[in-house]
């Protein structure tokens, strides 16, 4: 360690250790040459006896200089600074090289920058190693009369809830605003430890008290510096403003879910997922199952499932969710995807450097022979040059990450077409800069190799002589091989990139089923209030009259959950009046009004619609689409049958009183899906968020206003927001809108990429042939001839080795 450290110090005291070193030299030569005047010799012939006896003092110093050195380390500061000035003397090649690395540098950093993002990011908690999801019964959500039962065993001991369903109606001024709020339990920031930039968080003492975010409190409030202590009017409530979260915050949830605020459960009409602290998984899956078996016996589920058979504990963050959640790999499989095309990218980028590099050290033939000829050894040239590239990767590497964070700023201000709130908030870390230098060193070695390695291949002597070697018929070179391979990588990226175009193109003119063109969708957030005094489904009504009532409107209806934003999967062992023994089924459900398929333009096959008589009380009925009707009644029609849930024990279900055409659910892609319609009016708890469809006739965007009228004029506390149906399908063409600008925006880079390492290949062939074509000229080949003979091998991509100049060709 002692030899470590001072050789890290001699590092800084190089002009000290060499003054020592040559002053020790020369008094031991003076010593020596005092004994030789002492034995009699004069004083010069002492001093010549003793140089030649101590040796070359220079040869001397060197070797002692080696003891203080890291060899290795000062033979590269020495490569890096002579290749600083030889790049200083050629600014334009280094400009292009720096630019291509740092566009296949920086869209490289971008992605893994966004995957990181969305797949690895850490909550904003407090110890987030310690932060765990548990489902029960195999559901991720539990009743809140379920957490309160399992809080108030003490059997599990730091566990908290929240829930993401519904949106907050907030009363601004004149108008109301519909917010995303998170609803989480009163002890949720102590057992989470959620970090805030100004007061505290939600207590268990408080009734009504909220945490807003920074994003929230600077555009919405003006960032109001008493903004605490001021009062928010939510869902006809006034709730006090108690904590600002910070710039940066990240929920549980991941995937850049951004809510509004922070707002706790008042009402146990909830619910929630549990979000468990504790020291180990082991611990907490144990304490959890012993806390579900007391569950089981003082709250039964029925139907012989139970709340301790399927316990699943999970981090909150990190690798270890997403091994976990095999339905999010798709994910995770779509970046590993981008990652390989943008590391193409990098390919083509390193690839222009190469050729660059390879013309640069072939016009660099005769200096490399000289240096060859005074003992420099072929790995040495070929390090001095490998430092050349090193160079420029890192200052491509320092432009890809400026690159890196104008895209992070510009994503964090996108707003995506969710449902949801999403908000990317991308900040460098050390991931970012590990994943750099190792793109940097990766882009070093694949463009410089090859041009050193080449450039200290040939032999001496015609390299002494500046004679470039001509001679050699190979058609396969290097520099074929780079343009054949640009041009491949080019073509795959490009083809990826159409694929997605085309994608899009298809999705936008794919018929889904239902109308799409004068069809609009009103999105209602209602004061709990409001439906808390027992009047719900009459609100609804009220709302629809007077929407039908609208000129122009020819029939509006409401739906639980509009085609191709939200989804509700069903499961369960299914037995029917059409099958001999009961089959496990998986459905989309949803909750319609009447008259919702004729406003939807969703045709029937038989049967009938739901009518104002299917509410509570009265005959639970359903109606089905075409597969689910084939899977329960494969020899049948099902009008008038019934199905059942066989895993109940009763034989208690619904009656089949429709079946419609098929359509689309979630998904753009989907195909053969099973869907199942219930009343919306049979539904016993109704939520304060609703969506109306309204059927017009003609454009859409004309009745926008009078509809939202309409609305507003019905209850002016609600917030209300109207938009042609076609704008909020938004979220089902998001992958293949993300998908074309992302594969299309990277195979734009890696043309360009590719066109800019062409031309500057075929350039550089044709300056080489500059004599022969000269030659070629003189004994009676014509321009035109030049120019085909330059087309056709730049064209069939194979740029041949020049032919001696004394070989004519026709």
């Amino acid at each position: 360690m002692q030899e470590f450290l001072k050789k890290l110090a001699a590092l800084v005291r190089r002009r000290e250790i060499d003054t020592g070193l040559e002053e020790e030299i020369r008094f031991h030569m003076a010593e020596r040459a005092d004994e030789l005047e002492n034995d009699g010799l004069p004083r010069r012939q002492a001093d010549l006896q003793a140089r030649r006896e101590f040796g070359h003092a220079l040869g001397i110093s060197e070797q002692g200089r080696e003891a203080w050195q890291f060899r290795w380390l000062e033979d590269l500061i020495k490569d890096l600074h002579y290749a600083a000035r030889s790049l200083r003397r050629t600014p334009g090649f280094a400009l292009a090289a720096v630019l291509s690395l740092a566009l296949g540098i920086g869209v490289n950093t971008s992605i893994f920058s966004l995957a990181v993002e969305f797949l690895l990011s850490e909550p904003s908690a407090r110890k987030p190693s310690e932060l765990f999801f548990a489902y029960l019964g195999g559901n991720s959500h539990q009743e809140y009369r379920s957490y309160e039962f399992l809080r108030d065993t003490g059997l599990v001991p730091g566990m908290a809830g929240q829930s993401e369903e519904n949106e907050a109606a907030w009363r601004n001024g004149d108008r109301t605003e519909s917010l995303y709020p998170m609803f989480v339990t009163r002890n949720y920031f102590d057992v989470v430890g959620t970090p805030l930039s100004m007061g505290r968080g939600i207590r268990p003492d408080d009734e009504a008290a909220t945490v807003i975010t920074h994003r929230f409190w600077q555009s919405r409030l003006n960032g109001d510096p008493g903004v605490l202590g001021r009062s928010l009017h939510l869902n006809g409530q006034p709730y006090t403003i108690v904590g600002v979260l910070p710039p940066v915050h990240r929920t549980l949830l991941g995937f850049g879910f951004a809510p509004d605020l922070y707002l706790p459960i008042l009402k146990p009409n909830r619910f929630v997922m549990l979000v468990i602290r504790g020291a180990s998984r082991q611990e907490i899956t144990s304490r959890i199952k012993v806390a579900a078996q007391a569950m089981d016996r003082a709250m039964p589920r029925g139907g012989g499932d139970t709340w301790a058979g399927d316990i699943r504990v999970f981090p909150t963050a990190g690798w270890g969710l997403w091994s976990e959640q095999s339905e999010f790999m798709a994910v995770a499989a779509f970046f590993l995807v981008l990652l390989i095309l943008v590391g193409l990218v990098l390919l083509l980028a390193c690839a222009n450097v190469s050729g660059m590099l390879l013309a640069r050290a072939t016009a660099r033939w005769h200096e490399l022979a000289i240096r060859q000829s005074i003992g420099a050894g072929r790995g040495r040239l070929v390090r001095q040059l490998l430092a050349e590239s090193l160079l420029l990767a890192s200052a491509g590497a320092l432009a890809g990450l400026a690159l890196n964070l104008i895209l992070a700023r510009w994503a964090a201000q996108t707003t995506l077409p969710v449902p949801v709130p999403i908000r990317l908030q991308i900040e460098p870390d050390w991931r970012l800069l590990g994943y750099a230098i190792l793109v940097s060193a990766a882009a070093a070695v694949f463009s410089g190799l090859g041009p050193a390695l080449r450039a200290t291949r040939g032999a001496l002597n015609p390299m002494l002589k500046s004679i470039e070697r001509q001679a050699g018929g190979r058609r396969f070179g290097v520099r074929s091989v780079l343009v054949a391979g640009q041009i491949a990588v080019s073509a795959v990226l490009l083809l990826c990139g159409f694929l997605f175009l085309r994608n899009l193109s298809a999705s936008a003119s794919m018929e889904l089923g239902f109308d799409t063109r004068e069809t609009l969708a009103a999105s209602i957030s209602v004061s709990r209030d409001r439906f808390d005094a027992g009047v719900p489904h009459a609100y609804a009504d009220e709302a629809l009259r007077k929407v039908r009532g609208v000129p122009g409107v020819l029939g509006a209806a409401i739906v639980e959950r509009l085609p191709l934003n939200d989804q509700a999967t069903m499961g369960h062992t299914a037995g029917s009046d059409g099958l001999k023994e009961s089959i496990p089924i998986k459905y989309h459900s949803n909750r319609v009004s009447p008259g919702y398929f004729q406003t939807m333009g969703i045709p029937f096959v038989s049967g009938r619609d739901f009518t104002d008589a299917d509410r509570r009380g009265g005959a639970s009925v359903a109606i089905i689409n075409e597969t689910m009707a084939r899977r329960l009644f494969p020899n049948s029609n099902p009008v008038g049958k019934r199905f059942w849930d066989a895993g109940d024990g009763s034989r208690m279900g619904w009656t089949i009183v429709g079946v419609v055409r098929n359509s689309k659910y979630f998904t753009i892609g989907e195909e053969g899906k099973l869907a199942l319609y219930w009343p919306i009016a049979q539904r016993e708890t109704v939520r304060n968020r609703f969506t109306m469809v309204i059927r017009v006739s003609g454009p859409p965007e004309v009745l926008l206003r009078p509809v939202e009228a309409a609305l507003t004029g019905h209850d002016s506390a609600a917030a209300v927001e109207v938009k042609p149906i076609s704008q909020k399908l938004a979220f089902g063409l998001l992958p293949s809108r993300a998908g074309a600008l992302l594969f299309g925006s990277i195979g734009a880079v890696g043309l360009l990429l590719a066109s800019v390492g062409l031309y500057g290949v075929v350039a550089y062939t044709i300056a080489r042939r500059t004599k022969e074509i000269g030659l070629r000229i003189a004994v009676g080949a014509s321009s035109t001839d030049i120019v085909k003979s330059v087309l056709r091998e730049s064209l069939v991509l194979l740029p041949r080795e020049p032919s001696p100049a004394w070989l004519p060709r026709p």
